[in-house]
């Protein structure tokens, strides 16, 4: 399956899981050959996306404080 017939990040997101796109594996023909084999295709790899579990945050932090909009937007005729 395509990664565009499936959005694998959504999906993972509905399931609580964590997703990274990892591009740099696939640079190289060696990391390409390497992705070709474990998935047992023959097309040209683009993308390994990992997929785990986010780590749960006990203490959250404060939201960091933002500016006011009119501080930070101006309209001009």
């Amino acid at each position: 399956m395509a990664l565009t017939e499936s959005p694998v990040g959504f999906d993972c997101t509905m399931a609580g899981l964590a997703t990274c796109p990892m591009t740099h594996v696939t640079e190289l023909e060696a990391g390409r050959g390497i992705l070709r084999e474990i998935s047992g295709r023959k097309t040209m790899p683009q993308v390994l996306i990992r997929v785990g579990i986010a780590p749960s945050i006990e203490n959250k932090p404060a939201p960091t404080p933002r500016r006011a909009l009119r501080e930070v937007l101006e309209f001009r005729p």
